[in-house]
């Protein structure tokens, strides 16, 4: 495989202008670097940003329409969420309780399951204390959800680590907000109008991270 086709692959976004603008990055370099003339360094500064902003410009151009398309192609969509995580590894075979590797990734997760368990603390249940009964007289009742409000947590979802809670990235969900609104909205306000939680929203992904020595042993993972 070229060096090109190898860029190409791993880089799909990049356009024929962003190849041209990156070859030019390159010649202007080689040429400062043959020469170490402050006229070729400032040239090459100005060929490495006409670079940066080609590669950002056809990077947005590339991820818009992967999410506009995701109707029609949602595994290239996916494809390329999953080439942008961070965590690339699988946990490998884990020792069991009799000394036996596991087989399947169902064993797997019996085991740390099984070892996790063992680490939660015990709480004494026999000395439960006893609670005031509390009134129900005042309810929350002009509890009101709109589109701006879901707007602004929308938008505050850069800030938060939420890719391993909706399985893709805030990215994502500040691109495509404007077609989220609506379907969003209705959501939240049919759960709170009918006192339900979509079964979605109880289940939690617990995920094993490991820590350091030997990676067939539960007690060495955390989550």
């Amino acid at each position: 495989m070229s060096k090109e086709t190898n860029i190409q692959h791993k880089r799909p976004y990049i356009t024929s202008r962003a190849k041209r603008a990156l070859k030019l990055k390159h010649t202007k370099w080689t040429r400062y670097q043959y020469s170490k003339s402050d006229f070729n360094y400032v040239q090459y500064k100005s060929a490495r940003n006409k670079a940066t902003m080609e590669l950002k410009k056809s990077k947005f151009i590339y991820e818009k329409g992967l999410a506009e398309n995701i109707k029609h192609n949602n595994k290239l969509f996916w494809k390329h969420v999953r080439s942008k995580t961070k965590t690339k590894g699988t946990v490998v075979d884990l020792e069991k309780n009799d000394g036996e590797l596991t087989s399947s990734d169902k064993e797997k997760a019996t085991a740390l399951n099984n070892y996790f368990t063992t680490v939660f603390t015990t709480e004494d249940t026999s000395n439960i204390p006893e609670f005031i009964q509390r009134s129900e007289d005042k309810k929350l009742c002009n509890l009101e959800i709109n589109e701006a409000d879901v707007e602004k947590v929308l938008k505050f979802c850069k800030n938060l680590n939420l890719q391993d809670l909706i399985l893709f990235t805030p990215k994502v969900l500040q691109e495509t907000q404007s077609e989220l609104l609506r379907p969003l909205t209705t959501l939240f306000k049919k759960s709170l109008n009918e006192g339900k939680l979509p079964k979605d929203w109880k289940n939690g992904n617990i995920t094993a991270l490991f820590k350091s020595g030997s990676k067939s042993k539960c007690e060495n993972y955390s989550q």
